[in-house]
């Protein structure tokens, strides 16, 4: 398994924040979780985890 995504919403009887917070970081494949970058103490829109991506990529090219 190369990367992990939790649908948004969840059903009921799941929590959330719960899930993500059980995801390895190395396998959060769209940012959600809190521990993979600083700034995502808020959900983040695709778009803005894609800029997040190409910057990074930008970085270290």
């Amino acid at each position: 398994m190369h990367g992990i995504l939790i649908q948004h919403p969840v059903p009921g009887r799941f929590d959330y924040d719960a899930a993500l917070s059980l995801v390895d970081p190395d396998k959060d494949a769209d940012g959600q979780s809190r521990t993979v970058l600083p700034w995502s103490h808020r959900r983040r829109t695709a778009r803005e985890c894609c800029e997040v991506i190409l910057d990074e990529r930008s970085r270290s090219a």
